[in-house]
């Protein structure tokens, strides 16, 4: 028997009124990801942990041991996703109650948005560089409508492409933002602070997300 996730209402971290830009949503990431940072902090240390045992107990580089890492990427995305949309609503839940959420047709779905997303990204890319740059922040929020509402994959990439119309510039700016971040872990003394940063700011898409479902 499946327990439901217990949730414990707080404030929600959603910007109000005007975009406050990628840099000034870091505060707002950063107070959504406490509430559920050790629930956090745990799925990525066990999708970590489970990926280097498999290519501990597999062949390495073999497409079997590339394959199960990937599928089992999917199942922690399902369940990362759930936890930062709690995180977004000022909700708390535990680390064993995340993965209730995770059910077979939830994770398909997941999956095929994933590998549709994914082909789409690409043919963009080979197309051109350009069309990438156009195509690839449309259709970003597609996983989180599948996880968040249970969107059928193609709907959700329609429903992604549709939302994002007006706010390519906001998605853009939260990558650049990340890139930055990442950037202090070019030398050694900027690594625990990239990592403590890029922590922090994993909430800004979700924010993002929800940001626009609002408006």
């Amino acid at each position: 028997m499946v327990t439901k996730p217990t949730i414990i209402e707080k404030t929600e971290h959603v910007p109000k009124g005007e975009w406050p830009g990628a840099w000034k949503l870091y505060q707002y990431s950063k107070q959504a990801v406490l509430i559920n940072w050790q629930t956090i902090l745990g799925l990525l240390a066990v999708s970590i942990l489970i990926s280097l045992m498999i290519e501990a107990l597999f062949p390495k580089e073999s497409n079997a041991t590339n394959l199960l890492i990937n599928l089992i990427s999917v199942a922690f995305g399902v369940i990362l996703t759930s936890a930062y949309l709690a995180s977004s609503r000022g909700k708390s839940i535990s680390f064993e109650e995340s993965f209730s959420v995770l059910k077979p047709m939830l994770y398909l779905k997941y999956l095929a948005v994933t590998l549709i997303s994914g082909l789409l990204s690409f043919l963009s890319l080979i197309l051109f560089i350009v069309p990438f740059f156009f195509v690839f922040p449309r259709i970003l929020m597609a996983p989180y409508l599948v996880v968040d509402k249970g969107t059928d994959p193609v709907e959700a990439i329609q429903a992604s492409w549709n939302m994002t119309k007006e706010h390519v510039g906001k998605i853009w700016g939260i990558i650049g933002a990340t890139l930055a971040m990442s950037l202090l872990a070019l030398t050694i003394i900027g690594i625990p602070f990239a990592l403590y940063f890029l922590f922090m700011y994993q909430v800004a898409m979700i924010l993002l997300y929800r940001y626009i479902q609002k408006k």
